[in-house]
């Protein structure tokens, strides 16, 4: 999207959703002690994927930050390399899994802008803590004898993973739905 355009986005997204347009990253203890000081009694998110839960792991001797969206459950797979920018970077790595996912541009966009505010929080729930566990063992299952790991690609085929807690629902599908009905 040009300079032009994602001025127009913004303004389209801050004018439909109020002043305050943010995402809560709710992240684990662990996380929090390298990110910064969390809010005790966060706003509610602005995006239509809400709060996103975030975590760190390993694959052999490389460190990931997994996050993984309140609302649909949608895997986010980073690099750890800069952990203490983890909110400015998250933006742009949603913007490249919900392209892989096939999210209509205009609706990827106005999700990515209401990204690009964000306060960190501690996490909140057992259920969401006990998904990113779990999502972080299978990638590194299904990463533990690759070179070079491909985040967008690991990220869109985590998505494709049922989940117990959404009565067996895709992150993919609950993703595309939301997206889809945005605007």
């Amino acid at each position: 999207m040009d300079g032009i355009g994602a001025q127009l986005m913004r303004k389209c997204v801050r004018k439909a959703r109020g002043a305050i347009t943010l995402v809560v990253l709710r992240c684990t203890r662990k996380l929090l002690d390298r990110v910064g000081v969390p809010l005790e009694s966060p706003p509610q998110s602005s995006s239509r994927l809400g709060d996103w839960y975030a975590k760190p792991f390993q694959i052999g001797r490389k460190r990931f930050i997994l996050l993984m969206s309140g609302t649909s459950r949608l895997p986010v797979v980073m690099l750890d390399r800069d952990v203490v920018n983890l909110g400015r970077d998250f933006p742009d790595a949603l913007g490249a899994v919900l392209s892989a996912l096939g999210v209509p541009d205009l609706a990827a966009a106005a999700e990515v802008e209401l990204s690009r505010e964000f306060v960190y929080a501690a996490t909140d729930s057992r259920s969401m803590l006990g998904s990113l566990n779990d999502f972080a063992l299978m990638a590194q299952h299904r990463s533990r004898d690759s070179g070079e790991i491909d985040v967008v690609g690991l990220s869109v085929e985590l998505s494709g993973t049922p989940i117990i807690a959404m009565n067996f629902g895709f992150p993919r599908n609950v993703t595309l739905g939301l997206l889809a009905n945005s605007g």
